[in-house]
Formats: C-alpha cells, sequence, structure tokens
C-alpha cells in the first residue's frame, strides 16, 4: 500500500504543499485560516497520514527538535519537580511539532566544557536549554558567533549576552508570605538550614531580602553543611545526620526555613523522637512542596514554598519556539513566581 503524501492531501484539499506543511505545523499554523487548516486537518486523519520528520527536517532547513543539556543527570531526573519541569517542557514541544533531545555534558570540567560546545555545534537541534552552570566564557565566545538560540535556566546574573534567554523562579514574593504568615506564638527568630552551594545561598539571600523589606524585626541565622555526596535521593538521610550532629543549634529555633522539603523531613526525623510536635512546638518551612508528588499523609504536614516548575516548563518550552521561529524578535526573559503553602493545623 502506497504511503500517503503531502502532495496527496495538497490535492485533496485544493492547496499547494507548503500550505499543508503550514497546516500540519502547530508553530507555523497561524500562517492559515482556522478554517482552511481545520480542512487539511481532517483530510490528514482520514488518510492516516504522519509526517515524515525526516522530509520535513529536509524542506524546512530545520531539525524540530529542541536539546536540553544536562551536567549532573542522575541528579536532576532523581528530583521529582525537575522531573515535572521535562514533563511539561516535552508536552509543550510536542504539541508544536518539536521533540525533546536530552544531551549528557559529562566528565571533568574541561570535558563539560567540550560537550557543551560539541553539542551548539553540531546543529542537532534548532535550540537549546542550558543551565547556567555549564555555560563557561568559552561557551559564551562560540555562542556569539554561532547565533543558535538559547535558553538559560537559573542564572547566578553574571554578565551574560543579550543572546541568552533567561528562565528562573521567583522567590522573593513566596519568602515574603511565607514570612507574614508565621504564627505570632513562634516569633522571629529564623535559622535556614541547607547544603552549601548555589541553590542554598539563592534561597538563604532571597529570604533575607524579604525580611528586611517587611521590617518586622526578623533575626534570620544560617545552618549551611556540606554533604559528602549530593542527590535528591539522599538528601533526607544526609540532612538527618546533619541534623543530629546540630541539634543544640536547631532546638534554640521556634521557626526553621529548609532550602528543600526532604531538608525539613530529615530535621523532623530527628526532633519528633524527641517530642518536638511540628505546627505545634516549632514552625517548619520547606521547599519542592513534593507532597504533590506522593500520596496524602505520606509525609508530615508543613508548609512549603512551591517553585512552580511545571509552570516554568510550559514557559520554557514558548520562549525557545519563539526564538527558533520568530528570531527577528526581541529576546525576552521570564521568571515564573513561586508560591507559598501554609498547611493547616497550626496548633495554638
Amino acid at each position: 500500500m502506497r504511503r500517503t503524501t503531502l502532495n496527496d492531501i495538497a490535492d485533496l484539499a485544493g492547496v499547494n504543499p507548503s500550505t499543508v506543511s503550514r497546516a500540519l505545523n502547530k508553530s507555523n499554523a497561524g500562517m492559515i485560516s482556522d478554517k482552511q487548516q481545520q480542512k487539511i486537518l481532517k483530510i490528514a486523519d482520514r488518510l492516516n497520514y504522519r509526517p515524515n520528520s525526516s522530509a520535513r527536517s529536509f524542506a524546512s532547513q530545520k531539525n524540530f527538535k529542541v536539546g536540553l543539556i544536562l551536567g549532573a543527570i542522575e541528579n536532576d531526573l532523581s528530583s521529582p519537580p525537575f522531573a515535572l519541569f521535562i514533563r511539561e517542557l516535552c508536552g509543550h514541544l510536542q504539541q508544536h511539532g518539536y521533540l525533546l533531545l536530552l544531551l549528557w555534558a559529562a566528565g571533568n570540567e574541561q570535558d563539560i566544557e567540550d560537550n557543551v560546545l560539541n553539542f551548539l555545534m553540531s546543529n542537532s537541534a534548532d535550540g537549546y536549554i542550558i543551565g547556567s552552570s555549564l555555560i563557561s566564557p568559552q561557551v559564551i565566545a562560540a555562542l556569539e558567533k554561532l547565533r543558535v538560540p538559547i535558553v538559560t535556566l537559573f542564572p547566578d546574573h553574571s554578565e551574560l549576552p543579550d543572546q541568552f534567554a533567561i528562565a528562573e523562579i521567583e522567590l522573593e514574593q513566596a519568602f515574603s508570605t511565607a514570612l507574614q504568615s508565621i504564627p505570632s506564638q513562634f516569633g522571629t527568630d529564623i535559622l535556614f538550614v541547607g547544603a552549601s552551594g548555589f541553590r542554598s545561598n539563592t534561597k538563604l539571600a532571597n529570604l533575607t531580602s524579604a525580611a528586611d523589606k517587611l521590617l518586622g524585626n526578623y533575626k534570620i541565622d544560617a545552618l549551611l553543611y556540606q554533604p559528602p555526596a549530593r542527590s535528591f535521593m539522599l538528601d533526607r538521610t544526609l540532612a538527618c545526620e546533619m541534623a543530629k550532629k546540630n541539634l543544640e543549634k536547631i532546638l534554640q529555633y521556634k521557626v526553621i526555613f529548609c532550602a528543600s522539603d526532604l531538608t525539613a523531613l530529615g530535621i523532623i526525623d530527628i526532633l519528633e523522637p524527641m517530642g518536638v510536635t511540628i505546627n505545634s512546638d516549632i514552625f517548619i518551612v520547606g521547599y519542592d512542596n513534593i507532597g504533590n508528588f506522593l500520596e496524602e499523609n505520606a509525609i508530615p504536614k508543613f508548609s512549603t514554598i512551591d517553585s512552580n516548575m511545571g509552570v516554568l516548563g510550559q514557559r520554557t518550552a514558548a520562549l525557545i519556539l519563539e526564538q527558533i521561529t520568530c528570531p527577528a524578535n526581541k529576546i525576552k526573559n521570564i521568571s515564573i513566581p513561586a508560591t507559598f503553602t501554609l498547611k493547616e493545623e497550626i496548633g495554638e
């Protein structure tokens, strides 16, 4: 049985093959009328037509792929919030006729830089999404020459060329809401706990900034520890061990902000056997809202900040597609607001 072609659909619809191509490619469908698009889609559906990706790429000189370059891939993919980001990123791209290409930049610092450069110069994808930790001066120099569409995730706000679009989470307002939600009986002395590094430092900076702007006499202390390993799956165990070693300091505070929900759970694992009741004796705020990914009552109910990684995935996909399909447009940045979730049953 002969395979249905673009020309077959064009003949039945009474249009040019290029018009059929636009109708079948959602990212370009706006170039024709809705009525014409629906007519073409119905014919394609009746003939069980599916686009040939190779032919489509050859005709348009595009790969119809977006590359996501990751370094510590095992840590990234073990994190439920980041998995949610990838799910929504992938789903939005697929809705618009693009596929997500996962690329791993492995090895030592020089190997990682070389891998990133090789990916960017390979023409494997029409645009790339990359974490700021993988961007070196050499990578920046190469990109300025290549003019490849780029979205940078969670930049450290060092100087980046205008070619880099930025996708990040806005944290300060969520921390401000959390501070204002602390029940009065817990006071305003706060301990921030997290594994040392860029992510914890960013959260601590936003918490401190929010406290300064509220003028609520908040006193913020920090307990930043160096874990022997970096893994989302080990965060709870490592935080538990940290809490044992720093128990005297932790017990001095009735309000604790944590860099992750698993850090909060590690602390709770130590405090609860001592008779300390969450939301009654101590007020704990986590980060990630991992309760969304677990069965109800699988973890203790403590307040948390949701980074809204799913929304970030959708918006990042839209951002990179705009760069690919409308290269003349001014490059935009996006900042998705995190949200604070106050758990019920706060004791008096």
